[in-house]
């Protein structure tokens, strides 16, 4: 097998799918048959959705609501305990898709810009401090040996 094949078409597919449910959230009722849709869907009232961006702990889109009602856009993100969610700068409460673990979250009218952010847990703050203090005395080792005259690496 090439790295072209392996990296195209049903292949690529196939093993987005097998590493896929390592992300599920707790409580999915049906894991994912299929890869996620490229951008937020409208599923309640009517809505055009454009300038989808998204991260690791981000994402963004702009909305401008048509018709009476408030719609309901499904964001193509599983929803964790730490996703907070704003239209414009005010924060709007979100729901979650039971059987896909996706997010929902009910608009206000107008034309709004949509973002959530995913805020840490104090686990990965915790983390992240070791992380950048091993990084800093890697960085220090290697500055204070190289003044000794001696070689790490």
């Amino acid at each position: 097998m090439t790295d072209q094949k392996k990296l195209s078409g049903g292949e690529w597919r196939r093993q987005s799918m097998t590493t896929l449910n390592d992300y599920v959230p707790k409580g999915v009722k049906e894991y994912p048959k299929e890869l996620a849709p490229k951008e937020p869907q409208v599923v309640e009232g009517e809505a055009r959705v454009s300038e989808f961006r998204k991260r690791s702990n981000f994402w963004r889109f702009t909305i401008e609501t048509i018709g009476e009602q408030p719609p309901t856009i499904e964001v193509p993100i599983f929803d964790f305990a730490r996703w907070e969610v704003f239209a414009d700068l005010e924060r709007v409460e979100h729901e979650i898709n039971p059987e896909t673990g996706v997010i929902r979250v009910k608009v206000p009218m107008g034309k709004r810009t949509v973002t959530g952010w995913f805020r840490n847990t104090p686990l990965r703050k915790i983390a992240n401090g070791i992380s950048l203090f091993s990084f800093a005395a890697l960085i220090l080792l290697i500055v204070w040996q190289d003044k000794r005259g001696e070689k790490i690496i």
